[in-house]
């Protein structure tokens, strides 16, 4: 059973990014700037002071939630791409702020038409100069913020492909490293076997076949320059039923038709070579790792 405390966290990372996905923090940024600068709202935090701390505390959290988000986000580097939207809309819905603050035909607040008149201003230029630096210096930020988004999402899109790519690299070489393992040690636990039911050696045996000519006419695997084809070719000689088409395939009978294959049958054309018992061993030992 989890523990208060791990269900506690697991609560608190569920909320954590549900407030913090890029939808939210954009809808929490876009409404704490446009409810902030309502008339009402507005005159309310200039005329008492823990309303005028709420109102900054809420910009800064909503600012701070949002910039987070689009960099240091769920998605990570990777959501990039998906900041940039939200930044470009964030400057579209900000900017248009700016844009009904300037041309707006008379003045948003009350308060700050008095100081202006006091200041000896027009209020209305005022306002206007305001909704410039909101529509069009804060619409620059936004779009180096932007373009410098843009940048490192198809920075780290590249790093990724060249990663995946020497990933895959590395990934195709282990296969072809396990592929030859497997290769050895079948090959290695073939060589045990062929020299456990000959008695012979599988390494003399290959140098036996070149002693006694037996490329000359036959195809042997393994076996330089053994592309012969005046007999049968010896490929896959290990599991096959019968020796010569007579005798059953044992070692005792493949030693016998190796030294003495005219005795078993004179009109095969295979010669009598003179192999030892053990050279015949030993070819005995090779021909069976050919599976």
């Amino acid at each position: 059973m989890e523990s208060p405390n791990s269900l506690r966290g697991a609560r608190f990372t569920s909320v954590w990014h549900y407030v913090t996905a890029p939808l939210s923090v954009f809808l929490v940024q876009a409404a704490a700037l446009w409810l902030w600068h309502i008339p009402s709202w507005y005159e309310a935090a200039l005329h008492n002071a823990a309303i005028h701390a709420v109102e900054h505390v809420c910009l800064l959290v909503a600012g701070s939630l949002f910039w987070w988000a689009m960099v240091r986000g769920r998605y990570g580097r990777m959501g990039y791409g998906l900041a940039v939207v939200y930044v470009f809309l964030t400057a579209v819905h900000s900017g248009t702020l700016g844009a009904l603050l300037t041309l707006a035909p008379d003045p948003w607040y009350v308060t700050y038409v008095r100081q202006a008149h006091a200041w000896g201003m027009d209020p209305l230029d005022d306002q206007q100069l305001a909704g410039i630096l909101m529509w069009i210096p804060a619409g620059v930020v936004f779009i180096v913020f932007g373009l410098a988004l843009i940048a490192a999402w198809l920075g780290e899109s590249e790093r990724r492909v060249k990663f995946g790519s020497v990933h895959s690299a590395t990934r195709t070489l282990l296969i072809v490293l396990a592929a030859a393992m497997l290769s050895s040690a079948c090959d290695q636990r073939a060589r045990r076997e062929a020299e456990s039911l000959t008695g012979g050696s599988v390494a003399r045996g290959q140098t036996a076949i070149g002693k006694y000519g037996c490329g000359a006419c036959h195809t042997i695997p393994g076996i330089t320059q053994a592309t012969a084809t005046v007999g049968p070719p010896l490929t896959q000689i290990a599991v096959r039923q019968y020796l010569g088409g007579r005798l059953v395939n044992t070692p005792d009978n493949m030693m016998k038709w190796l030294q003495h294959p005219q005795q078993i049958d004179p009109k095969n054309a295979m010669p009598e070579m003179g192999v030892t018992d053990q050279d015949a061993r030993d070819i005995a030992a090779y021909l069976y790792t050919l599976r």
